[in-house]
């Protein structure tokens, strides 16, 4: 029974506390589509106060990167990025191309 108190508590607080646990940062991007990586079209980034679209891709100096669930982003060229998070992921075995590497 403790153990259910537990959960349930963990539950309320992270659905309490969740946005300040992920909140978004000056620089964070997001993407607004399906479309290519290189594209400022398939991208918003944060400015602090509100979302605005991306004036460029995003690139390794950015903040989170956030693929949206239902967005599919590809990469043609070679991406240096170091923190991507994927709303939702899934892969099928035999349909990935890759014709550009992310790093």
């Amino acid at each position: 029974m403790n153990r259910m108190i537990r959960i349930g508590l963990a539950a309320v607080l992270v659905t309490l506390f969740g946005s300040v646990l992920f909140a978004q940062s000056t620089g964070d991007y997001r993407s607004t589509a399906t479309g290519l990586w290189s594209t400022n079209n398939t991208w918003e980034e944060y400015s602090g106060s509100a979302w605005l679209p991306a004036s460029a891709p995003p690139d390794s100096s950015a903040g989170l990167i956030t693929i949206q669930s239902g967005h599919r982003v590809t990469i043609t060229a070679d991406v240096v990025a170091d923190r991507i998070a994927a709303c939702s992921f899934a892969f099928t075995p035999g349909t990935a191309e890759r014709s550009g590497m992310l790093t």
